[in-house]
């Protein structure tokens, strides 16, 4: 059962930023949340009066998909709210950005997804999330692939779209063809690479949920080709309508790497401090990562042809490092499509892809 008061904004029925309502948790439920607005910052705001457009048809899209499944679909207006479980009551206020999904269950840890999500990807995700998938139903990996890409280009997160790329990628432009061989080389042409045109042909285009597991798939009119990959599906080329344009990203990055059991990103934050972040494979970018690590540093170590730089951080009372590649010798030469190492805070170590 919902409590709270109601206030009407325009003809948009939302919920007051005044009162924090509570949910009711006696099964599987999906809660959207968006903050409240106003007439005059949707008027004077394209990009939350888009948001709030695409977030309330998407709503309603999938209230009904929901329910055949036996989830609860429940949309709220505010800066916060409140979920009951039993006699436990939990405050809930996000963290990363205000618009989102709440994925809660009898007996399961919540699940957070940020930013406006298609009623293809709510559903999949509520699969995933409550166990209804049902016997012989695959997961459809070019979905979740598609929302890692949506989010990380409307956060404008360089990183986070640096491991989601087949290196080297071919950029095709008015100017010609060239390779970028590395994530930290994408950032540096990130704003000729992903123009407005090539990110609205991304965040705008509707994956087919009856398609799951194509060997190809493009964006637009063939302006971003995607290809399964051994690692998972990946950009592998991009065609850039037009000229380039000054388009920021999130931090700087130094490194990205994705091994058999991590996706990792090395970068410089808006703070100028050395980030680490780690996400474990099956866990969704657009979720926190699960290692986030801060105060790192960066060296080079061995010499000549054979230096390679290092990123090192620490975790606790233990350090891990990411990695370069050096010098090996011939009896243990590192993977061809290898590009570093990264060694976890127990001393592991993994080959970078």
């Amino acid at each position: 059962m919902l409590a709270s008061a109601w206030l009407w904004v325009g003809t948009m029925c939302l919920l007051s930023a005044q009162n924090t309502p509570t949910f009711d948790i006696r099964r599987a439920t999906v809660i959207a949340f968006f903050p409240p607005v106003t007439d005059s910052k949707l008027a004077k705001d394209f990009d939350t009066n888009a948001a709030l457009d695409d977030f309330q048809f998407y709503a309603t899209q999938v209230k009904q998909p929901l329910e055949n499944i036996g989830v609860d679909f429940r949309e709220v207006y505010v800066h916060d709210f409140r979920v009951r479980l039993g006699k436990t009551v939990t405050t809930f206020r996000p963290v990363e950005v205000d618009v989102g999904y709440y994925f809660v269950a009898p007996g399961k840890k919540p699940r957070i997804e940020y930013g406006v999500m298609t009623d293809v990807d709510l559903l999949q995700v509520a699969k995933e999330y409550f166990g209804a998938v049902q016997k012989g139903e695959k997961t459809c990996n070019l979905a979740l692939f598609g929302r890692e890409l949506n989010a990380a280009m409307k956060e404008g997160d360089a990183g986070k779209v640096g491991l989601l790329v087949s290196y080297p990628l071919r950029v095709n432009d008015e100017r010609g063809s060239y390779y970028i061989k590395d994530a930290a080389s994408l950032q540096g042409r990130f704003a000729d690479i992903f123009t407005s045109a090539v990110r609205k042909a991304i965040t705008s285009q509707q994956l087919d949920p009856s398609n799951c597991d194509p060997t190809q798939f493009m964006y637009g009119d063939g302006d971003v080709w995607v290809t399964s990959t051994e690692h998972g599906y990946a950009i592998t080329a991009v065609n850039v309508p037009g000229g380039s344009e000054h388009t920021g990203a999130v931090g700087r990055v130094e490194f990205t790497c994705r091994t058999d059991s991590y996706r990792v990103i090395v970068d410089i934050g808006l703070d100028g401090e050395l980030r680490f972040r780690a996400w474990n494979v099956g866990h969704p970018l657009v979720q926190k990562p699960d290692t986030e690590l801060l105060h790192g540093k960066a060296g080079v170590e061995g010499t000549g042809s054979c230096s390679y730089r290092v990123w090192s951080f620490n975790d606790g009372d233990k350090r891990l490092s990411v990695e370069g590649l050096g010098c090996f010798s011939d009896r243990n030469p590192p993977p061809s499509a290898a590009t570093g190492q990264f060694v976890t805070a127990t001393g592991a170590t993994a080959w970078c892809f």
